[in-house]
């Protein structure tokens, strides 16, 4: 941020902390490192996971410049950040079930917002959404694939185990690659 300037960067790293977070919380190592404290609580999973959620949609509107390649998505991406903030208020009020619940029901409508809005900035001319599209794709799949693994259609092992961690720590690369490449194009024009 500090050499190129670009207020993308801020909002990367706002995104990747909570990703980290919640993937943290989902390991367990803040229970093994932090037992009986705030940051072992049982609700940080939850609390990560909404805030992940409302960061990436924060990063996807500003990376993808929603307002100028797709704008009537806008209102979509809004509605996934308010449905993660009523499951804050759910976790604030101890409906933690319900909040829960939400927080995975906004992040599966979410994802598929997203990649919408990724093929639809793609197509109205965003070269960035390139990289984006590949990247978001590559985390959804793992994804993918860590659920059919809870249902038994893939086969339970080390590597289907961690799958979630393989996908966001290479949708994380290749989004930094694409940070680059977009400052690159910015240069360029400039």
């Amino acid at each position: 941020y500090f050499s190129a300037g670009d207020k993308h960067y801020l909002v990367y790293v706002h995104y990747i902390f909570w990703v980290a977070v919640a993937q943290v919380a989902i390991l367990g190592y803040l229970n093994r490192f932090f037992p009986d404290t705030i940051l072992a609580s049982r609700h940080l999973i939850t609390f990560a996971g909404a805030m992940s959620g409302i960061a990436s949609v924060i990063f996807v509107k500003s990376f993808l410049n929603v307002k100028a390649y797709a704008p009537k998505l806008l209102k979509w991406l809004n509605l996934v950040i308010l449905g993660d903030v009523i499951a804050l208020l759910f976790l604030l009020f101890d409906k933690a079930v319900i909040s829960y619940n939400m927080v995975n029901f906004v992040a599966a409508s979410g994802s598929l917002i997203v990649l919408l809005t990724g093929l639809l900035t793609y197509k109205n001319g965003n070269k960035s959404a390139t990289l984006f599209l590949i990247a978001w794709g590559i985390f959804l799949g793992s994804v993918i694939i860590y659920v059919l693994k809870d249902y038994g259609i893939v086969p339970y092992n080390l590597w289907t185990a961690h799958i979630v961690q393989i996908g966001a720590s290479l949708e994380a690369l290749l989004l930094s690659f694409a940070l680059g490449d977009k400052i690159n194009l910015y240069r360029k024009e400039k």
